[in-house]
């Protein structure tokens, strides 16, 4: 339980009662592909593209959410989000290159997407 602004001590179901629809269908979708993941072989391309798109839709809903709430500090959330779609880049790059170079073009996406996301750390980490 935790406390609302009001005073007001909020469960858990009045959390869940709170969500809106495109939080619940976000959420389902996730586990349903989460689920399909890992009923498929591993290391094969179906499975690399569910994994890509796990990635995209972490973008997305992170981007979605700092619309819908507003937070005060909003560019530390959307430093996170394109980070990690500097990671889902590496990751489709890797899907589609069938044989990559030692150092290639998703091996500079992830590089990159490492220090967006250290940009999204509070100060003294």
């Amino acid at each position: 339980m935790r406390q609302t602004p009001g005073g007001r001590t909020s469960t858990v179901l009045d959390m869940a009662r709170a969500w809106d629809r495109p939080s619940t269908v976000y959420l389902a979708l996730g586990a349903a592909l989460a689920a399909v993941y890992f009923a498929l072989p591993s290391g094969g391309a179906a499975q690399s593209t569910i994994y890509a798109v796990l990635g995209g839709g972490a973008v997305l809903g992170t981007l979605w959410a700092v619309r819908r709430h507003r937070p005060e500090r909003a560019l530390p959330w959307i430093l996170l989000a394109f980070g990690n779609g500097l990671f889902v880049v590496g990751d489709v790059i890797g899907i589609v290159q069938s044989n990559p170079p030692t150092v290639s073009a998703a091996d500079v996406a992830y590089l990159a997407g490492y220090q967006h996301v250290r940009l999204h750390l509070p100060d003294g980490f």
